[in-house]
């Protein structure tokens, strides 16, 4: 089978529902484009969940149930809180995946750290082996050394 990689975002969630653990997040520390899946996990490596968004031919996501026949940019609803914090809900969004066709129980996710502050994450997940693929890190490039121009004093 050929590798195909796709974007998951992964939600530490200790939610007990299914609107627990898709609403109301805040996105400030991460950017959601371009997903396929959300996985759902407590943070031990093991996914307790999967949800799969609908996307149209030209890649807008496809909303669910009563609102099916709308199409977003987004794979969310975005609420603006009184105190002025913006959180979205991904719920109108998400179906749950045939488990023939998408197995997410064999996904093994990196573990996270107690007290680890963001509980969104985008990985990459290739359906063929339904593993985590470690996304190229981007290289650092050395800082540029400055020259030093030593001046020698001759006595004369």
């Amino acid at each position: 089978m050929k590798s195909k990689i796709v974007n998951v975002l992964t939600i530490h969630s200790k939610g007990a529902d299914f609107f627990k653990t898709l609403a109301w997040w805040n996105l400030s520390k991460i950017k959601v484009k371009d997903i396929d899946f959300i996985l759902i996990h407590q943070g031990k490596g093991k996914v307790t969940s999967a949800f799969k968004l609908n996307r149209t031919k030209d890649g807008l996501y496809k909303m669910v149930d009563d609102y099916s026949g709308q199409k977003a940019k987004n794979p969310y609803v975005e609420v603006t809180f009184p105190d002025g914090s913006k959180r979205v809900s991904f719920v109108d969004f998400t179906d749950t995946p045939d488990l023939d066709e998408f197995d997410y129980t064999a996904i093994e996710l990196p573990k996270t750290k107690q007290g680890q502050a963001q509980p969104l994450q985008i990985l990459q997940l290739d359906l063929a082996t339904m593993k985590i693929v470690e996304a190229p890190k981007k290289e650092k490039k050395a800082p540029k050394k400055e020259k030093k121009v030593e001046t020698v004093e001759t006595a004369a």
